[in-house]
């Protein structure tokens, strides 16, 4: 197991391999002259799919007894907004 599941934390290094490899499958692009990062045309896309296959197919079929996390979904100008089950 790698540094971050012993710690149970979101380490640095791990952060930058990730953003790291949303920027190179054009997911996401950074903003000249600053460390944020925002979605590109794709990226939105792509997050709206998962979002509507996780709350449609996966969140029907799992157990009602099991604790769900929380549900990020998108709003009609597909803004990723986060709700809790």
């Amino acid at each position: 197991m790698g540094r971050r599941a012993e710690r149970g934390r979101y380490i640095p290094g791990q952060m930058t391999y990730d953003l790291r490899r949303l920027r190179l499958n054009g997911l996401i692009r950074r903003l000249p002259h600053t460390h944020r990062y925002t979605l590109t045309d794709d990226g939105i896309r792509i997050a709206v799919f998962y979002t509507k296959v996780y709350n449609r197919l996966l969140v029907p079929v799992m157990p009602r007894t099991a604790s769900l996390p929380t549900i990020m979904t998108a709003n009609c100008c597909g803004v990723l907004i986060r709700r809790s089950t």
